[in-house]
């Protein structure tokens, strides 16, 4: 009897298993790292405010100004900044691999087309508030995800 139900039970865990990895993301159109960047890209988000102190948003580490900002394929992180308005803003864009760009159109700011290991720091001042969305404007990078909210409150 205590056998049957350890089969049972070992039937039930490995089915569940299969139902987690069919239902899973990570499938044949689309590769781990993709999915990683995901993961990277919904949890991060990092705040300075005018006077200097460190805020922090939803996960990840979080830095002090100038903001750096990592970005490649499809990502930004952090994809969350917050600042005050009238702050003035630096921020240092670090590409980890692809050719990529670092644009905020509401500000005229924006890095040139570098490539992987290369980095441009842009700034400005943050004189609207709102949320604004930066993004790379490489081919279809902005469309596969690769932008972030700059929110100036």
């Amino acid at each position: 009897m205590k056998k049957t139900f350890v089969i049972i039970g070992a039937v039930i865990l490995l089915t569940l298993l299969v139902v987690v990895i069919k239902n899973s993301h990570i499938g044949e159109n689309q590769d781990i790292k993709s999915f990683e960047n995901k993961i990277i890209r919904d949890e991060t988000a990092v705040s300075v405010g005018s006077s200097g102190s460190v805020q922090t948003g939803q996960a990840g580490s979080y830095q002090s100004s100038p903001f750096t900002v990592n970005g490649g394929n499809y990502y930004f992180k952090p994809n969350i900044i917050k600042v005050k308005q009238g702050d003035k803003v630096a921020i240092k864009f670090i590409n980890d691999d692809g050719m990529h760009n670092f644009i905020i159109d509401e500000f005229n700011v924006g890095t040139q087309i570098i490539k992987g290991g290369a980095e441009e720091t842009i700034s400005f001042v943050a004189d609207k508030k709102g949320s604004f969305e930066y993004y790379c404007s490489v081919g279809q990078h902005r469309q596969k995800g690769m932008k972030g909210t700059l929110i100036v409150e």
